[in-house]
């Protein structure tokens, strides 16, 4: 089960009512690529086993203007596992400035581990930002503008990548400025 919300000041609403454009991608695709979009495709990855360590992904996104958008998976049970990916995207980029990555593992509804990264859009280019979630970071909590990366903390400031291939394991699309979605790859992996 895959669900999204958007959040604009106090009330939470779907993100069918804002406008926002959010688009499962399960064979939604477009050829060739688009020279105007500008994306990040969030994969996170973990070392704990579904679904007997962790059997849900929440992965939450603060705009600049502190907005949020939200994305949710159930790992395990017939559903896709991990790596899991998260394309973000901007087509105007009218929102530009810092936001923030939450990505939270859980168990039966309880957090069991989470990694928070902080990055900016590169205009006109697809990049991917990895989040691992890993067992040696259950319980550890770091202070501001850190992250727990395999059993310590670290700057939460994130080394983006060039993005090229397919995102497998793909939750959604996500447009955090109005704009349709739409994936520049030939087919996506689910």
């Amino acid at each position: 089960m895959i669900s999204s919300s958007i959040r604009i000041g106090p009330k939470r609403r779907s993100a069918t009512s804002m406008g926002l454009a959010l688009a499962l991608l399960l064979g939604l695709s477009s050829c060739g690529s688009d020279a105007s979009l500008t994306e990040v495709v969030v994969v996170v990855n973990s070392d704990l086993m579904v679904p007997s360590e962790i059997d849900q992904l929440l992965i939450r996104v603060v705009l600049p203007d502190g907005s949020d958008a939200n994305a949710s998976a159930i790992l395990g049970g017939g559903n896709p596992g991990l790596p899991r990916t998260l394309g973000l995207q901007l087509r105007d980029g009218n929102r530009t400035g810092e936001y923030q990555v939450i990505s939270e593992a859980r168990r039966g509804g309880v957090s069991v581990v989470l990694q928070r990264m902080r990055f900016d859009f590169v205009p006109g280019q697809r990049m991917r930002l990895d989040l691992t979630l890993n067992r040696a970071c259950q319980g550890l909590s770091c202070g501001f503008g850190q992250t727990c990366v395999r059993g310590a903390c670290q700057s939460d400031l994130a080394t983006l990548s060039p993005f090229s291939g397919t995102a497998a394991g793909l939750m959604e699309a996500m447009s955090l400025d109005g704009a349709p979605t739409t994936s520049a790859d030939a087919g996506l992996d689910r």
